[in-house]
């Protein structure tokens, strides 16, 4: 999970040593990934539980479930152009807050961008972020089809919009 800009959301914690029974199937694998990764397996294993406690349990509390690319891509391409706006735009007016409120985030153009971000990342899709002088750039790569793309250009056009008008309450 990324890590957050709010300095107060920053402040590390001291660790604390705990001790796990692991099965040893999956200690093998979680070593292999450690191996993979370059990383220990203490900071596997707490990437792992960090993800799980910001993101997992939130994400399946606010209704979301893990589905498959291949079929997402499917059901994008049968609808038109009209149904994935008003798809996003009924998703931004009627269930965006509550998504925010779910995951815990605040009601702030910044929590929104860093939980898009973070569902990035759970979900597999790569981004990149860029900061220039005047603006900062998230490019996406979904692999889902110019359909998926247009869902994910007008949610923002929409997010945009409604931010503009309530992120300012």
């Amino acid at each position: 999970m990324r890590t957050q800009h709010n300095t107060e959301e920053n402040e590390k914690t001291s660790p604390e040593t705990v001790t796990f029974r692991i099965e040893h199937d999956a200690l093998i694998e979680l070593r292999e990934e450690s191996k993979l990764k370059m990383e220990s397996l203490n900071i596997l294993i707490n990437q792992i539980l960090k993800f799980y406690i910001e993101w997992h349990r939130p994400s399946l509390k606010a209704g979301n479930i893990p589905f498959s690319k291949r079929l997402l891509a499917r059901i994008f391409d049968i609808l038109n152009n009209e149904q994935i706006d008003k798809m996003a735009q009924d998703y931004v007016k009627y269930e965006f807050k509550e998504q925010m409120r779910m995951l815990k985030r605040k009601y702030t153009l910044q929590s929104f961008i860093e939980a898009f971000c973070d569902w990035c990342e759970a979900s597999g899709f790569p981004y990149r972020y860029d900061k220039t002088n005047d603006a900062d750039i998230y490019i996406l790569r979904f692999d889902m089809g110019t359909k998926c793309c247009l869902l994910w250009k007008t949610y923002a056009i929409y997010t945009s919009r409604f931010r503009s008008r309530r992120f300012r309450n």
